[in-house]
């Protein structure tokens, strides 16, 4: 009697373990995910929009050229690892500046619209198809006179989320087994 129980104890500790694993790894992707695509666009948005309001109305004001423009957005996509767009009113491209991974920026952006992100700072998606895998894309205004002469498009991919992701996963996981080890 007493062998029986302690061979049921120890089989429900098992499928307890077996259950918590499988909970941890099905409920922290989907719970972490949105607040750190959320950190990572306003991240995004605060650098995208202090390179706008900051640097980039001087093009407008031919205060600063082309390849001066070109340096900052060079060094910016160097620093966020992302495909970094200047475009005007239109969607017509200015200039761009993306890594290796990202594709070419296009010379226009069809169906252009700087508002589609609605009242959110951010778009997770293929942004019009431009690009093979979802990337989070912000949009940053470049006000000269008041009103808006051009925009600054970043879009940074999913995948450096991923990475973040995964190290978060594997701390809980560890975190997991040190307690039911101490269980």
């Amino acid at each position: 009697m007493r062998s029986t129980l302690y061979l049921k104890f120890i089989i429900v500790y098992i499928i307890f373990g077996f259950l918590s694993m499988f909970t941890v790894s099905i409920l922290t992707p989907s719970l972490a995910e949105a607040p750190l695509i959320g950190n990572m666009a306003t991240n995004l948005y605060r650098q995208a929009a202090q390179m706008a309001s900051d640097y980039l109305p001087g093009y407008f004001s031919e205060q600063i050229s082309l390849s001066d423009v070109r340096m900052q957005l060079s060094g910016m996509k160097t620093q966020l690892n992302a495909a970094v767009w200047f475009v005007d009113r239109e969607g017509n491209m200015i200039t761009s500046a993306q890594s290796g991974s990202f594709p070419s920026a296009p010379a226009t952006i069809e169906a252009f619209n700087p508002a589609e992100a609605g009242s959110s700072q951010y778009l997770v998606g293929d942004y019009h198809e431009y690009f093979e895998e979802d990337v989070i894309t912000v949009i940053s205004p470049v006000v000269d006179g008041y009103s808006p002469k051009g925009y600054l498009i970043v879009h940074k991919d999913m995948s450096d989320l991923d990475m973040i992701l995964n190290t978060l996963k594997m701390s809980v996981f560890i975190t997991l087994i040190v307690i039911y080890a101490l269980s």
